[in-house]
């Protein structure tokens, strides 16, 4: 028989994934359309997303979970401390040719890297948009550029993978999710049948 009389909350680890990209999905939309109509930078935001991208989808960004880790916790306390590895990957596209692809859209790619760390390392998300002190600290540790990879037709993808690291607490009881500070009310997580993307509403 079951012991536990109340609804599980959603982990702080699903919490903080989705914010990540709900501020990337509005900032960089903020940057491309609003500020500087930059084409560098006019990428979708997906999370947990699986199913290869087609051609006419990039430049894409892809949030996911990586792992996590656990503070031993005495038997008796009701939260402990989580660290966690998100994913960041950026995806472009560039001409077939395995020796040398295209210059601009490597650059192209680089440069989204570049935006994602100027974003979720300036001072206004040190919390990541949640009420102090639930992000104990956030910190993009390093990126890597993957080696070209064949795609459809005559095109290849570049490819990139940033870390982030969360620290935050995780809670064993039955409380309510922290409160953000401020909501991105402009993006809502959609589903697709190719998966989860966040979409500029206003």
């Amino acid at each position: 028989m079951a012991k536990i009389n109340g609804q599980i909350q959603v982990a702080s680890f699903e919490i903080i994934r989705d914010q990540i990209g709900a501020i990337l999905a509005d900032e960089i939309n903020n940057q491309f359309s609003v500020l500087s109509n930059q084409p560098k930078l006019n990428a979708k935001v997906w999370v947990e997303r699986f199913i290869d991208f087609d051609q006419d989808e990039l430049p894409a960004i892809n949030i996911c979970l990586g792992n996590g880790k656990y503070d031993e916790m005495p038997q008796l306390q009701k939260q402990g401390n989580g660290v966690y590895h998100y994913q960041i990957q950026v995806y472009n596209k560039a001409k077939s040719n395995p020796d040398n692809a295209d210059k601009d859209s490597m650059l192209n790619l680089q440069r989204l890297v570049g935006a994602i760390r100027s974003i979720i390392m300036n001072p206004v998300y040190v919390t990541l948009g949640f009420d102090a002190p639930f992000i104990a600290n956030r910190q993009l540790t390093d990126f890597a550029i993957a080696d070209p990879q064949n795609g459809k037709d005559t095109e290849m993808v570049v490819m990139a993978v940033s870390r982030l690291i969360v620290k935050a607490p995780e809670y064993y009881n039955l409380v309510a999710p922290v409160p953000l500070q401020d909501s991105a009310t402009t993006v809502k997580l959609s589903d697709t049948d190719k998966g989860y993307f966040f979409e500029i509403t206003s």
